[in-house]
């Protein structure tokens, strides 16, 4: 059990869908394939052999600041929490992959060469035939993520140069029904057209108090005036504060 989750976290924690692995069983395809192809080749295509997971091109960990919620809300001022509570729209999640490349077998310099030049060729293709990524991480896995960067940031106190990769992935809202998700109360009745309630809009329920008949509709268009007319100084003309 402990080596299925060394092996799905740690070595082969993206998998590649549609694009390069669209004529595939399952339009699928471990990132393994392209790291380790003859680790690959025993585990999923029936080859022959022993594989040692110490032996793998690259250790995967989740880098920190990955996102399973992301909102933001508006900057102006709302008329109370529970306006402001409805008034935030959803981000795209976003989340980091951390490879670091031992270098620990025989010929190490020209394998990681030749592998890292492999895959950059394979990451093109997949991306510019619109493929997608699968990323699993052991508190969450992300679907339907874009690759958005794969840079180098290796540390300057290990001998190796560029000895350690970050893997960037972003889940963009792109379909219906993340749109719909992405926009809650306050947004979806703007978007759709709906006419708000005078509470929303009138002067008192703007300072967060109750509304009344005095202020029902008021800055809204409405009619209603928002205070009595007030007699001042007996034959004065009246005056409307």
């Amino acid at each position: 059990m402990r080596s299925f989750y060394e092996l799905l976290y740690q070595i082969t924690p993206i998998f590649l869908n549609n694009g390069i692995a669209s004529n595939i069983n399952g339009s699928i395809l471990p990132i393994m394939a392209l790291l380790n192809p003859s680790a690959y080749n025993i585990l999923f295509s029936g080859g022959s052999g022993t594989f040692n997971m110490d032996s793998y091109f690259g250790i995967f960990q989740p880098a920190s600041g990955g996102s399973l919620v992301a909102q933001q809300i508006a900057e102006y001022p709302f008329a109370n929490l529970n306006v402001a509570a409805n008034a935030i729209v959803r981000s795209p999640l976003e989340v980091s992959l951390i490879m670091v490349t031992p270098m620990k077998t025989q010929y190490a310099w020209a394998v990681k060469n030749a592998t890292m030049t492999a895959l950059k060729s394979a990451l093109d293709t997949h991306n510019n035939m619109g493929g997608t990524y699968t990323v699993f991480t052991p508190a969450y896995t992300y679907y339907n993520m874009v690759m958005l960067n794969l840079v180098d940031m290796s540390n300057p106190q290990i001998v190796t140069p560029q000895n350690t990769w970050k893997w960037d992935f972003r889940k963009p809202l792109i379909s219906q029904q993340d749109l719909v998700f992405a926009e809650n109360n306050l947004y979806a009745k703007i978007t759709g057209g709906v006419q708000t309630s005078a509470e929303w809009t009138s002067a008192l329920t703007a300072l967060g108090l109750p509304a009344s008949t005095l202020n029902q509709a008021a800055g809204a268009g409405g009619t209603a005036p928002l205070a009595p007319p007030v007699n001042i100084g007996g034959t004065n003309p009246t005056i409307l504060l």
